[in-house]
């Protein structure tokens, strides 16, 4: 019985070692040839690479510098490679985003924010129109950064608790051709996107145009009524043209009850995403004060500060604890003089 056991337990050992063996040489062979692919695919890639850069400098003229060259190529090979560099981080993200959700633990889940619709139970029937018909009043800087600012607001829509009706109208020409050559798949965004005028959308007893320099206060919003926000970045360069707009085509208009709730240290002049965040907040809280701080930056926010108004860049700020440290020196001289006495004294008991 016991040469029974002993021989089960060695053939039970070996049986153990030759599996650990066999695994091991499984998982470096799959690594050997894990690498080999790599390399192959990465050679694929130099290859493909190769025969584009030089069908590129085979289209270019002649009569180009080096340093031309070289710039050319790039430029074209950028532009040859963009979509499918775009695909390869989409396909990344995706991966990423697939990771997170498997770490994730599912009582977490539950509080992300959900993606909702226009169309769903518990849109909003506000209706917000930002009007991008002022591209002749600006450079192609700032309508890069006009429509940096509709992705924004289209963004922050998609993830509100009630979404509003969002309507982009005159979009046309500039405007239309930067999501053309940046972003793709943007018609089928939850947003409506109108070639149209607004005022050839809407009756002109519906809308409200939001300026900054109208002397009407804007108290609640209306379910009934159309708030239009003016798409222009002109650095105030244009300054009061979306009120005069207003004024001109007969169409009420409105500011926002900033000075009401809170102080700005600048000019009331917002962004088209500060202003859409705030009438997005305000529709969730029905609250100004609450809308105002969630969506205007806090540097630009006086906040009141024992009788002061305090801002974080606010200069006068330093100045006060200056003249503090300089009330202070008075009592640091005392302190000297008294230090100054007290070793005198001291010096007097040694000599006598």
């Amino acid at each position: 019985r016991r040469i029974i056991e002993d021989i089960g337990g060695r053939g039970l050992y070996f049986a153990r070692r030759t599996s650990l063996f066999s695994s091991m040489s499984c998982s470096v062979e799959e690594s050997v040839l894990g690498k080999r692919s790599r390399e192959a695919d990465e050679e694929d890639e130099y290859d493909k690479k190769r025969r584009i850069i030089e069908d590129i400098e085979a289209s270019l003229p002649p009569d180009l510098s080096k340093n031309q060259r070289k710039k050319q190529v790039k430029m074209h090979f950028r532009d040859m490679m963009k979509s499918e560099w775009r695909a390869r981080k989409k396909e990344k993200e995706k991966v990423k985003r697939r990771r997170q959700k498997e770490d994730t633990p599912q009582e977490l889940v539950s509080y992300r924010k959900k993606i909702k619709s226009m169309s769903s139970n518990e849109a909003s029937q506000l209706s917000i129109v930002i009007d991008l018909g002022y591209e002749h009043l600006m450079n192609d800087k700032d309508i890069k950064m006009l429509m940096k600012q509709c992705q924004r607001c289209y963004s922050q829509n998609r993830r509100a608790t009630r979404p509003l009706q969002l309507y982009f109208t005159s979009f046309q020409g500039k405007c239309k051709k930067r999501l053309d050559e940046y972003v793709q798949g943007y018609q089928n965004w939850d947003v409506h996107l109108k070639q149209e005028n607004f005022l050839n959308i809407f009756d002109k007893q519906q809308l409200v145009f939001l300026a900054a320099e109208s002397p009407n206060i804007l108290t609640e919003l209306c379910p009934d009524k159309v708030y239009v926000i003016g798409g222009l970045v002109d650095h105030n360069h244009h300054k009061g043209y979306c009120y005069n707009q207003a004024i001109e085509n007969g169409i009420s208009h409105a500011q926002l009850p900033i000075s009401d709730y809170i102080t700005l240290n600048s000019r009331r002049i917002l962004t088209v995403t500060h202003v859409f965040e705030i009438l997005l907040a305000y529709e969730e809280y029905k609250d100004w004060k609450k809308a105002f701080y969630m969506a205007i930056p806090p540097r630009k926010v006086v906040v009141k500060h024992d009788n002061k108004l305090l801002t974080q860049g606010d200069k006068t700020q330093d100045r006060g604890g200056v003249e503090d440290k300089t009330q202070d020196n008075g009592g640091l001289e005392d302190k000297t003089e008294e230090i100054k006495d007290n070793t005198r004294v001291k010096e007097d008991n040694k000599e006598n």
